[in-house]
């Protein structure tokens, strides 16, 4: 019987498409639409609710059934051209995308089910429990059907909520630029060989609980394993675009040093003719004395008051000291320079440059009387240690292991945490934070480093890679 109502699937058809069109739209919410999109988005809904009412179910196996979800699957494909301007690619990955969050959440839903009836001795078998697939209408009807209703909402809801947050979000807004468009096709081809599968179990009325349990996992798995192939496009154009943006802030902080040493060259030279010139006022008394003394305390801010040992960071230092002066910051430092001769000067300007930014960024929020940075660098035996410490105010928000910026630019302060992190890992050192009494520390270790220079450190990561490709 081709339109039969007593049989549960006729219904579970429609509700089956409502669950596709949920799942797609999670992956599908950032592209691009066509003019009138909301007026599209309702007549593609209720041509898709109609095309699901309609459609023929003349049997009740394995072929028939396939047929009607791929049908149904092909015609959220088309509504989706409808409403999304956006290439095919990008439909077919969102496509694919929301129908194997959907599976995922029967899967998970069919399986609490069929525990809890049996646990319940509601059912003699999980092999027993919940059928969608050919079950006449009245079985929904009874009073198992409230249990039913409540293990699908909170199973759905669970699925899709955490499938939001781990994948759907990840997904850029426009163009999803997919560096391997083969990857849908093969999550596509796993994820449909898999609900064949799905109806092959579940139309053998010979199978034990112990070969349904192992199909369970089975399908779990596939959709797992089908999402992450699908994202595995997003991951690496995340990964890609996050190295990218490295490399160019590296590259323009190398140029930022290359600057604020010239620059403070510049100044440290015309504060020295201007203290001469100075002395040769005094000498001949041709100001007065209270005012040369001001005049000089104001030209000895600018004139470098840190000896490390190390030329580079001593002209950060320098950088660093005059915007702390002119903010009321104290900042004071013990640094044994010499151990950071590993180093390359460009690094050692995003590595101390970012961190000292992001603690005058803090203390800017506190009273001046109570802004002050501490920066250490010491070295015991092969392990050199960095360290900075300053007060904030304020809830610290932490969000995976790394503080969660106040920037307005949350990008490029997110990338100034990442060039550090890069170059700690380089040197096969490690970074970590704390917070304790509103105090925040910044801890780097670097292991038996301090003895190597620059080019040989930068030797022996080329080596390092080159033996890794």
């Amino acid at each position: 019987m081709m339109f039969d109502f007593t049989q549960q699937f006729f219904y579970y058809k429609l509700l089956f498409m409502v669950e596709l069109i949920v799942g797609e739209c999670f992956f599908a919410v950032h592209m691009a639409r066509r003019d009138h999109f909301a007026a599209r988005m309702v007549c593609s809904c209720a041509a898709l609710m109609l095309v699901a009412f309609c459609i023929p179910v003349p049997a009740y196996n394995v072929v028939v059934i396939s047929g009607v979800f791929f049908t149904l699957f092909l015609c959220s494909v088309i509504a989706m051209f409808f409403c999304l301007r956006t290439s095919v690619w990008n439909i077919l990955f969102c496509a694919v995308a929301g129908y194997a969050m959907r599976h995922f959440a029967y899967v998970v839903f069919i399986s609490l089910n069929d525990i809890v009836f049996y646990a319940l001795g509601i059912v003699t078998g999980i092999s027993t429990g919940f059928d969608p697939y050919g079950a006449p209408l009245l079985d929904i009807l009874s009073s198992q059907s409230i249990i039913s209703v409540i293990l699908y909402l909170f199973s759905y809801f669970i699925v899709f909520w955490a499938g939001k947050f781990i994948y759907a979000d990840r997904v850029p807004s426009g163009d999803l630029m997919l560096a391997h468009t083969s990857f849908i096709a093969i999550a596509a081809i796993m994820l449909f060989t898999d609900v064949v599968l799905t109806l092959v179990t579940q139309y053998n009325a010979a199978i034990d609980d112990v070969s349904l349990v192992v199909e369970r996992i089975y399908n779990a798995l596939s959709c797992i394993l089908a999402l992450q192939l699908l994202f595995s496009n997003i991951f690496q154009q995340e990964a890609r675009k996050k190295l990218s943006s490295v490399e160019q802030l590296l590259h323009t902080q190398a140029k930022q040093y290359e600057l604020a040493k010239k620059n403070i060259d510049i100044i440290n030279i015309k504060c020295h003719d201007l203290k001469h010139q100075l002395r040769a006022w005094r000498e001949n008394g041709m100001a007065d004395e209270a005012e040369l003394q001001e005049i000089e305390s104001a030209v000895d801010i600018y004139q470098s008051a840190f000896q490390t040992g190390n030329e580079v960071l001593d002209i950060i230092l320098t950088e660093k000291s005059l915007l702390c002066e002119k903010n009321q910051i104290l900042l004071t430092c013990m640094a044994d320079g010499a151990a950071l001769r590993f180093l390359r000067p460009a690094e050692m300007y995003s590595l101390f440059g970012n961190a000292i930014d992001n603690a005058i960024e803090a203390v800017l929020k506190l009273p001046p009387e109570d802004r002050s940075i501490d920066l250490s660098v010491r070295r015991e035996g092969n392990i050199t240690g960095i360290r900075v410490e300053n007060p904030y105010d304020g809830a610290l928000a932490v969000q995976g292991g790394r503080i969660r910026t106040s920037k307005s630019d949350r990008d490029a302060h997110g990338f100034g945490l990442l060039s550090m992190q890069a170059i700690v890992e380089k040197h096969g050192g490690t970074m970590t934070i704390g917070a304790e009494n509103r105090i925040f520390s910044l801890n780097i270790l670097f292991f038996g480093a301090a003895d190597r220079d620059a080019e040989t450190t930068d030797r022996a990561a080329d080596e390092g890679a080159a033996s890794r490709s």
